[in-house]
């Protein structure tokens, strides 16, 4: 054996060593990039689904608003009402007082034509 062929045995076998970590480089590569790959599609639908109730949260909120809105407007109503109904429990408990003065006036004062 020469020196030549042991150089060529010798380089060769290192050229088959170094191509096994290699190999095993690459193999790991195309499992991390279609792990990659995975993860990046889930994370799309996740931003689709907060997409999704991030919109449904804002119709909500406009629901909100708008029920807030009516039970302001209904209680507003409401109040109106009562006033309108307050006002007119004080108009005719001054009328009832009237008519009671009235009353206790006539039934105390003489009456006209009794020769009792």
């Amino acid at each position: 054996m020469t020196a030549l062929d042991i150089f060529v045995l010798i380089s060769g076998t290192f050229s088959v060593l170094s191509v096994l970590p290699l190999m095993y480089l690459a193999v790991r590569s195309v499992r991390d990039a279609k792990d990659l790959r995975r993860i990046q599609y889930e994370l799309a639908g996740l931003v689709t689904e907060s997409k999704e109730i991030s919109e449904e949260v804002h119709e909500l909120q406009r629901e909100i608003q708008s029920d807030q809105r009516d039970a302001k407007t209904d209680g507003e109503h409401t109040l109106r009402t009562v006033e309108r109904v307050s006002e007119t429990v004080e108009q005719v408990s001054s009328a009832v007082e009237q008519v009671n003065e009235a009353v206790t006036a006539e039934a105390a004062a003489p009456r006209r034509g009794d020769s009792h």
